[in-house]
């Protein structure tokens, strides 16, 4: 199914850079891989960043070095 957007629907094309808001949850880790290993496939060429954005109107806590480690080895 995302190899079908990316290819069948043009959502990402030549030369994207795309930014991955990274919260730490599974979603936006799954959605950060997906796209790093999409990434190395010759077309389209894209480059993928990932942030994370700390809250301070919410209750919240992440491990920033292991999203950090985790982001730089992908």
């Amino acid at each position: 199914m995302f190899n079908k957007g990316v290819v069948e629907y043009g959502l990402i094309e030549d030369e994207d850079k795309i930014l991955v808001g990274l919260s730490g949850g599974k979603d936006s880790l799954a959605l950060l891989e997906l796209l790093a290993l999409r990434s190395r496939i010759l077309k389209p060429h894209f480059s993928v960043i990932a942030v994370h954005v700390i809250m301070k109107n919410i209750p919240y806590q992440s491990d920033l070095e292991y999203l950090k480690s985790y982001a730089d080895s992908l």
